[in-house]
């Protein structure tokens, strides 16, 4: 899935609008989805797509999963333009 065509739905550009606010953070999926305000089960399978994507990368250990936005300057600032039009 193309970033525009991810971003279209709410779950991912919102979640990505929170790394991006925050592009120091490092958070579970419970953490991200209290964050945002959205239920767990919406989050988990957006944080995925988002990994896949290429917008935030995936820290594992063990059963643990912390995710953080991409230090790839150029998908930063593709998510800044993306996250712009839709004006949330």
């Amino acid at each position: 899935m193309d970033l525009p065509e991810l971003f279209a739905s709410a779950v991912p550009a919102k979640i990505a609008g929170f790394f991006h606010g925050h592009p120091a953070s490092i958070e579970t999926a419970h953490g991200v989805a209290t964050w945002v305000g959205l239920p767990l089960g919406d989050v988990e399978p957006a944080l995925e797509a988002l990994v896949t994507a290429k917008v935030l990368m995936a820290h594992r250990s063990g059963a643990m999963t912390g995710y953080s936005l991409t230090s790839d300057g150029a998908v930063v600032r593709r998510v800044k333009r993306l996250l712009d039009r839709r004006g949330d």
